[in-house]
């Protein structure tokens, strides 16, 4: 299911309703609006470096490049989760550099 975290995806066996809904929200949050598809996925890069979500990270460093950002806006947005979030989110983002 496109947008839903793999492991999430057990849950369709026993509410396929409810795993429909959840795909639903995330095609509508990374939707092109106000924001650029790009910065929402530098958004949720930074969420993610922020909760210590390592494979959360690379997921959407992949899916912000495959937008279009370039790896100097990656890096920038790791130098702002550094400023908020201390060394373990920079430690978490540094995934974000890796292919």
């Amino acid at each position: 299911m496109t947008g839903v975290p793999a492991p999430v995806t057990r849950i369709e066996e026993h509410d396929p309703e409810f795993l429909n809904d959840l795909a639903a929200t995330a095609a509508d949050a990374f939707a092109p609006g106000a924001l650029e598809v790009k910065h929402k996925f530098l958004l949720a890069m930074a969420l993610d470096a922020q909760a210590n979500h390592p494979g959360g990270v690379k997921s959407f460093a992949r899916r912000a490049r495959d937008a279009g950002a370039t790896e100097r806006e990656i890096v920038e947005v790791l130098r702002v989760v550094f400023y908020l979030g201390g060394m373990q989110a920079l430690v978490v983002g540094a995934n974000a550099l890796e292919s």
